[in-house]
């Protein structure tokens, strides 16, 4: 009754004398799916700070974050929620699926708050919502880098846990259109780890995914201190080279190229490096450029006749 009329003090005074605050009417509502409901945001105050269970539904299946939701109250509730996050109070769950405080931070994007709650040791970063996804994974799918950093540098797991679509966090930010940020967020881990090679972390090698994004100070640390075959395939039959040049990346592919990347290797499906520079612009590129003129130079220093030798290439014989 207190809930449902917003009577704040009275309901302070019952939570003092030691009330059961997850105590369910017949229909399965809590005092805090009640004040959501008529939307009193002290009174909400009130029992997630004192320890009301966020997580409990009722006999619709609603929690009171889903009760915020269908009323549309979801911005004063989130407020008052994170508010609670960041005054390091523990927000009671007892069933992640429905809330977490983890994910909650995560989905709102409010990088103070998923801090408070990731310096708590007993959190479960590997917690998933009922569709499965990760707080890292929500990050991912919502383009939040800064969250995603974190999390990932937190421990999350990227590579290995899949929501129910068999989806990891790195399948996710693979599957954006924007994905380069996180996978830059990957590289900078896997240096800082001394993880040169990718591979221990996810089914992707470094070197090619900085090339084709155009990475150039990653590309450059990962050829000057890493073991990496610069001429080297990829899962789908790309060197480095081939991805710079099929991104029109000049600049990018004279690095690989001063590192030693061969402009004449083909894969199986018989395509080189100019060939796919030369997909994208008929007329020419830089990256098309850059590999002209370094056919050339090799030609020519090879001792062949030339008619003569310019930049981009023209005057080969």
């Amino acid at each position: 009754m207190a809930a449902r009329l917003g009577l704040c003090n009275i309901l302070q005074c019952l939570i003092n004398g030691n009330c059961n605050l997850d105590s369910q009417t017949k229909l399965g509502d809590t005092a805090l799916m009640v004040c959501t409901r008529y939307k009193h945001e002290k009174c909400l105050r009130v029992l997630v700070s004192s320890g009301a269970d966020l997580g409990i539904v009722n006999s619709f299946g609603h929690c009171a974050t889903s009760t915020a939701t269908s009323i549309h109250w979801t911005k004063e509730y989130q407020k008052a929620v994170l508010d609670i996050i960041r005054a390091r109070k523990v927000v009671k769950s007892s069933n992640a699926s429905r809330f977490s405080s983890l994910l909650f931070v995560t989905h709102a994007n409010d990088i103070e708050a998923l801090k408070k709650v990731v310096e708590n040791r007993n959190i479960n970063l590997d917690e998933q919502n009922e569709s499965g996804f990760s707080a890292v994974m929500i990050s991912a799918s919502e383009g939040s880098v800064e969250a995603f950093k974190l999390l990932l540098h937190a421990g999350a797991d990227v590579t290995n846990l899949k929501n129910k679509d068999g989806l990891t966090a790195l399948d996710i930010i693979d599957l954006k259109q924007n994905g380069e940020d996180g996978h830059k967020v990957m590289f900078e881990y896997a240096l800082k780890k001394g993880c040169l090679n990718i591979s221990t972390l996810a089914e992707a090698n470094t070197l090619h995914r900085a090339a084709c994004y155009g990475d150039i100070n990653m590309v450059e640390k990962l050829l000057t201190e890493g073991n990496y075959d610069v001429n080297g395939f990829d899962e789908n039959g790309y060197t480095p080279l081939m991805l710079a040049a099929r991104e029109s990346n000049g600049e990018m592919c004279g690095l690989l190229i001063s590192h030693g990347a061969k402009c004449d290797i083909k894969n199986e499906r018989h395509e080189t490096a100019l060939l796919l520079a030369r997909e994208k612009n008929l007329k020419g590129n830089d990256a098309e450029n850059v590999i002209m003129d370094e056919l050339a130079r090799r030609v020519v220093l090879c001792g062949a006749r030339v008619k003569k030798h310019t930049k981009c290439g023209k005057g080969l014989s």
